[in-house]
């Protein structure tokens, strides 16, 4: 799942289907999921650390939506 998923997913939520209205949400999306990674990073080492796997790095201020979702 990429991080643009996550963010259409989200729009569909909002019940936001025109996507050339959405250019502020867009704009923000990258920095508001690289703020959620970042919360859920506690939990995402704990889930690694039970099957005995390597945890990723923290995120930086912004992520791509085209990258593969690190969680």
């Amino acid at each position: 799942m990429t991080n643009r998923d996550i963010y259409d997913a989200a729009l569909a939520l909002l019940a936001e289907e025109q996507y050339e209205d959405c250019g502020d949400y867009e704009a923000r999306a990258p920095y508001l999921l690289a703020c959620f990674i970042n919360e859920c990073c506690e939990t995402d080492s704990f889930y690694h650390a039970a099957r005995g796997t390597h945890g990723r790095a923290d995120m930086s201020a912004a992520v791509d939506l085209d990258d593969v979702c690190p969680l």
